[in-house]
C-alpha cells in the first residue's frame, strides 16, 4: 500500500505514453518507478525460492526415511493405507 499512496504524496503520477503511471522527470521519480516495480517482482522471487527449498527438503528428507524403513513393514503399510 505504501509503495501505491507514495506518489500520491509527491505528485508523481502521470501520463506516461498508453497508460498512467510513476511520471519520469526527475531521479526521485525514475527511482521510485524502478522500486515499484522491481520490489514487489523480486520480493515474489524470493519467497518462491524459499518456498521450492523447503519443499526440495522434506521431499529429500521423504525419501531418507522411506528408503529406511525394510521392504516387508513398507507392504504391510502400503496395504494398511489401501484400505
Amino acid at each position: 500500500a505504501c509503495l501505491a499512496t507514495l506518489p500520491f504524496v509527491t505528485s508523481s503520477y502521470g501520463p506516461t505514453g498508453a497508460w498512467c503511471w510513476v511520471k519520469q522527470e526527475n531521479l526521485a521519480d525514475v527511482a521510485m518507478r524502478q522500486v515499484s516495480l522491481f520490489l514487489p517482482l523480486w520480493a515474489a522471487i524470493a519467497y518462491n525460492a524459499v518456498v521450492y527449498y523447503q519443499v526440495a527438503r522434506m521431499l529429500r528428507h521423504t525419501m531418507k526415511v522411506a528408503m529406511a524403513i525394510p521392504e516387508s513393514q513398507s507392504t504391510k503399510e502400503m496395504k494398511t493405507m489401501q484400505r
